[in-house]
């Protein structure tokens, strides 16, 4: 891939995101790409009935498209929108409630797709914003332990770093994938590169800032999705590349959580309690990408 032929389209899955929006496309009009040109930038309203769709349309329409869908499709019918509409050499996907960190956010992440034609597809890292309450700090304290064990597992290269709100995909790989309802996209994305024969990159350096839920509610929504969702993949990639996909090597799983319980004891043990929960509450849970929306998570101000 040629330096001066690259170019870029950054889609954005949105449902009433009118709380980061502003900040989120500010900051991504603002990146400085030396090997590559932002084309243009695809919001799409999936049935948003706040002011998000306001916010955008104020934007510059030359670089700013904004896809008011009245009815609420869910977010696999939304990527799958912005995936029909894109030609650019290069496919970012950013989450509407995530705010990338940088002004050399884009070129970071899409680094190793211009460094080896055999990438498809790369996961950049995330952070979480300084947490307010303390249920928000216990799952803040979730999230170091769980990029901690991930960044081990094969230098990062596996399903735990593909995180959905920050992704950038090969045109040889995502002029051709969609997906199918009721997958998670972000897992789905990884097992598809995979079985396709491209290679998935984590890219570390290429950070968002996230906020973690809130509340018990919000958490539990999210992990029980989790849980559903690698079921659901199963059915698709069958249970033992999903199983191997997902293992999680003994010793770095007991040196990691034997390093977070001696440093942040109580809130290790409460996710570990909370998530031994959640388990157990989850066994008949369904994946639905309509799903409850984390309400805590939306603002990150």
């Amino acid at each position: 891939m040629k330096n001066e032929k690259i170019t870029i389209t950054i889609g954005i899955p949105a449902y009433n995101e009118e709380k980061n929006i502003c900040s989120l496309l500010d900051v991504l009009i603002d990146q400085k790409i030396n090997t590559g040109t932002i084309k243009k930038i695809i919001v799409v309203s999936d049935g948003s009935i706040d002011k998000t769709v306001d916010i955008v349309k104020s934007y510059d329409g030359h670089l700013i498209r904004i896809i008011d869908r009245k009815k609420r499709l869910g977010v696999n019918e939304t990527l799958n929108e912005i995936f029909s509409l894109v030609k650019s050499d290069i496919l970012v996907i950013v989450n509407a409630d995530v705010l990338p960190i940088g002004h050399n956010f884009i070129e970071r992440l899409i680094a190793p797709l211009i460094k080896d034609a055999q990438v498809g597809l790369v996961g950049g890292d995330y952070i979480a914003a300084r947490p307010k309450l303390l249920f928000e700090k216990i799952i803040l304290n979730s999230y170091k332990l769980k990029i901690h064990i991930g960044k081990q597992i094969n230098d990062g290269r596996n399903v735990y770093m593909c995180y959905g709100g920050n992704r950038a995909f090969s045109k040889t790989f995502y002029s051709e994938l969609r997906f199918p309802n009721k997958y998670p996209d972000d897992s789905f994305s990884y097992f598809e590169c995979l079985r396709r024969g491209f290679k998935f990159v984590f890219e570390e350096k290429a950070k968002v800032k996230l906020r973690a839920p809130g509340t018990f509610q919000d958490h539990a929504n999210q992990s029980i999705r989790f849980i559903a969702g690698k079921r659901k993949l199963e059915e698709h990639f069958g249970k033992f590349i999903i199983d191997e996909g997902y293992f999680i090597p003994k010793k770095i799983y007991t040196k990691v959580i034997l390093k977070f319980l001696f440093k942040d004891p109580f809130y290790t043990i409460s996710y570990l309690l909370i998530t031994f929960l959640l388990r157990n509450s989850s066994k008949k849970a369904e994946f639905n990408t309509k799903w409850e929306i984390v309400k805590s998570t939306k603002n990150l101000s």
